[in-house]
């Protein structure tokens, strides 16, 4: 019940081929937090930012402008 009280921009990653128990937390936190969002990065498991760093470092990059242009 504390997650719904935040009320920040939130990225929630998880790896395409992230482990199952990963992926039911990654698929739940977005219900829980109001301003939460799921990306999901294709071809990576539970390393994506050392195997698909490219990927995860864009997401990670337009969810901090996106999120600043909301807020300005």
């Amino acid at each position: 019940s504390a997650y719904t009280s935040l009320r920040v921009p939130a990225l929630i990653m998880r790896g395409e081929h992230a482990p199952i128990p990963t992926r039911a937390i990654a698929e739940r936190l977005p219900m829980l937090l109001p301003a939460a969002r799921l990306a999901i990065v294709e071809g990576a498991g539970h390393m994506g930012p050392l195997t698909h760093a490219d990927k995860v470092n864009a997401t990670i990059a337009r969810h901090i402008a996106e999120s600043e242009a909301a807020h300005c």
